[in-house]
């Protein structure tokens, strides 16, 4: 059936009001009289969030090609629908719980995202190098409604408005000899598909970790060479990315074969970080924001707005949800050492002294330089109004500070710290040079042990600290402490913040000993009724959790892929992903949300010669403006199995689950087993921004002034159904038009 673009567009309208989900799958199959006995299957995979009575009449006015009936539906419950998507039979809910890895071969994937539709000329390119595989699938996932509603940079995952659908590209296999063959299809196969594809960058699905990209290098990628599969992964989010890891993990220690790097390397790289905090709302800040520092790009999505107290975590680096931090007493870490040093600039510095700044910062692996400005309130009180007398005149304040961990290399660090010191003597506040008295900057001076240090020794460093209120200082120690009684060398107890973290255990080579934390036996499942929330240790799986919360709530699960902000940017990273490059997380507090009673399920399943294409056509022009309620995605593989198509069913979610993932819906339990079935496999993916027209049939209206005319003829091995096909019941005027 032709579409005119109208009522493509009138579809397309009416789907962006409304999400659908609808995957394909591509694979081969048996087919008689084909290339090899073989052609290209593809199945349509569907969910829906409602009953069929709702989704069935939309199916047949927007998508009557599929020629759905109520026979073709299947509803189920919520936990049934996960197990349905997995591919697990409804009455083995038990196999969520499973962590044994079922699979024993191999297997290899990769990914794409899909921007602008494929032709048909070229998906004619892609069946034809389909068909030269085995076992192979393309699994393609539209994008689209509330994805595109998402800004980009919400969290880290960014492929969202403007991406058609995404591509699995997956390959298995079961004898290792046979590895390097079934990786060069699978590399052939992503190399074709690379004009059909998202483009500056390639974009990738992050689940994948396609080595294929390129891997760390022990630890000293740098951000250029990490960036090959860091922007492919997270595209401009990467560099927020890398902000955190600079921040959280300056060492690296949290690494693997894709991790996000530290910002630093052999050609290392100064990176700025702005941190804003404003006493009022977005609405107020963002404006004056965009006129006077328009460069940072800033808008609505990079705000935060808290509390008061929420502010005081936040600007410590503390997740906002653990204010009780706050009331711990801290204690020193003594495997750490610390040097730190500070300044005032009155001047603003000169571009060509911050340029020898930067060579002198890059000499060292572990500095940072904090830069704090003054003015505003700070400059209408009086130096002599408190103690602190850096007000009036002070652009900013600058922090040095430089961090190691063996003790046999601190006259090294010290030694570098001083170096800097010096070389920003002409940049910095003078007569006195200050200094911030928070630091107690040994280098400045200290008392004489026995106490008898004089009042010229201690103004060196005294007038740096208070500039003129010192001598006022001076006077009262000498009213109200006249022995000299409370007396230190010129430090108090010090707070050291601890910037480690911990990574989630994948492995990876290296020489030198290392720690892997085992997460595997961290699942355990604990739900809160009451309040709709389940605390998730971080080892269970999604299928685990799927089960479990079905028991103790017959119809509630979590929200997969969306969790509550808590904390800007270190938090902001974990939630898509980034985390798993600096940090462990123990267990995840999960927001529990209703799920129906019932959802319905539907499989279809055609080859090329029944006409998937056409099928494949429409899907692609409306995958990314569905039905909000609406999973319908697509697998295309190599296989051998014949196409088929099943009853609508209505299903319980858990049964879904089952259905979705091929499983038989009376085989629960398969959503708890943990032991992998396939040992090997390849998959690589990609996504899709446009449909892919069709071009062949253009082709043959383009030739029709050069062939035979009344009739045109045809040739009969290729039953072109275009020109018509039989019916139930059929006139013998309707044969004419292909029989003659």
């Amino acid at each position: 059936m032709e579409i005119s673009n109208v009522k493509v567009l009138q579809l397309l309208l009416f789907i962006l009001l409304n999400l659908y989900v609808l995957r394909l799958v591509f694979q081969v199959a048996n087919g008689a009289g084909t290339n090899d006995g073989k052609t290209i299957q593809v199945i349509f995979n569907f969910v829906f969030l409602e009953s069929v009575e709702k989704l069935l009449p939309w199916m047949q006015e927007n998508f009557p090609e599929l020629s759905l009936d109520k026979t073709k539906f299947n509803e189920m419950s919520w936990i049934e629908s996960v197990l349905y998507i997995s591919g697990i039979p409804r009455n083995e809910s038990e196999t969520l719980l499973q962590r044994t890895q079922q699979s024993k071969g191999f297997f290899k994937a990769k990914s794409d995202y899909v921007t602008e539709p494929i032709s048909e000329a070229g998906l004619e390119g892609l069946w034809e190098r389909l068909l030269q595989l085995e076992i192979f699938q393309l699994i393609l996932t539209p994008f689209g409604g509330i994805m595109s509603e998402v800004s980009d940079s919400e969290i880290p995952f960014p492929h969202r408005k403007g991406t058609l659908f995404e591509i699995q590209y997956l390959v298995s296999w079961g004898d290792d000899k046979e590895t390097e063959k079934h990786i060069g299809s699978m590399k052939m196969l992503y190399e074709y598909m690379t004009p059909y594809v998202s483009k500056s960058p390639r974009a990738a699905y992050l689940n994948y970790r396609d080595l294929d990209l390129g891997t760390n290098k022990n630890g000293n990628t740098s951000y250029a060479q990490a960036s090959i599969w860091g922007l492919r992964y997270f595209k401009n989010n990467f560099r927020r990315l890398v902000h955190v890891k600079t921040l959280v993990d300056p060492e690296n220690f949290f690494r693997n074969e894709q991790s996000i790097p530290d910002g630093t390397n052999g050609g290392k790289v100064i990176t700025v970080l702005f941190d804003c905090l404003f006493l009022e709302t977005v609405e107020k800040l963002l404006p004056w924001m965009q006129e006077n520092f328009p460069e940072l790009s800033l808008d609505q999505t990079k705000f935060t707005e808290m509390s008061w107290i929420d502010s005081v975590l936040y600007f410590s680096g503390i997740p906002r949800n653990e204010s009780e931090l706050l009331l711990q007493r801290r204690t020193e870490d003594s495997n750490r050492f610390f040097k730190a040093k500070s300044d005032y600039v009155t001047d603003p510095i000169s571009e060509a002294g911050l340029e020898h700044l930067w060579k002198i910062l890059l000499e060292e692996e572990r500095s940072v330089l904090i830069l704090t400005p003054f003015g505003g309130k700070m400059s209408e009180i009086s130096d002599s109004e408190t103690p602190f007398p850096h007000r009036k005149g002070t652009l900013f304040e600058i922090q040095y500070m430089i961090f190691w961990n063996d003790d046999k290399e601190t006259e090294k660090h010290i030694g570098w710290m001083r170096r800097l010191y010096e070389y920003m003597t002409p940049h910095v506040s003078k007569s006195p040079r200050a200094a911030y008295l928070n630091y107690r900057d040994l280098d400045l001076g200290r008392n004489i042990d026995d106490g008898s240090t004089g009042y010229e020794e201690a103004s060196i460093w005294g007038l740096k600290y208070f500039k003129g209120n010192f001598m006022r200082l001076v006077n009262v120690k000498t009213v109200v402490d006249p022995d000299n009684f409370f007396w230190d060398e010129q430090t108090t107890e010090r707070f050291l913040q601890c910037f480690a973290s911990h990574y989630e255990g994948l492995s990876y080579v290296l020489e030198a000993p290392f720690i892997i934390i085992d997460l595997l036996n961290l699942w355990s499942i604990d739900v809160d009724i009451e309040n709709e929330s389940g605390w998730v240790e971080s080892g269970a799986a999604l299928s685990e959790c799927t089960t479990q919360f079905h028991r103790r709530v017959k119809f509630m699960d979590f929200q997969q892929g969306h969790v509550q902000l808590s904390g800007e940017e270190l938090f902001w990273a974990i939630r898509g992903g980034g985390g798993s490059s600096f940090g462990v997380i123990l267990a995840w507090k999960l927001r529990l949300v209703p799920v129906p009673p019932s959802v319905t399920g539907f499989k279809i399943s055609q080859t090329i010669e029944q006409g998937a294409m056409k099928l494949f056509s429409k899907w692609q022009n409306i995958a990314d403006t569905l039905h909000e309620d609406i999973f319908l995605h697509s697998v295309i593989g190599v296989g051998n199995k014949v196409a088929q198509m099943t009853a609508a069913t209505a299903l319980s979610w858990v049964e879904y689950v089952l259905y979705f993932a091929s499983i038989s819906t009376n085989e629960s339990e398969a959503l708890l087993r943990r032991t992998q079935q396939s040992k090997s496999f390849k998959a690589k993916s990609d996504y899709v921004s446009g449909p892919i027209w069709n071009l062949a049939w253009k082709a043959y209206e383009y030739m029709a002034p050069y062939v035979l005319k009344s009739p045109r003829g045809a040739y009969l091995n290729y039953r072109v159904l275009d020109l018509g096909r039989t019916m139930l019941v059929i006139q013998s005027m309707d044969k004419q038009a292909f029989g003659v």
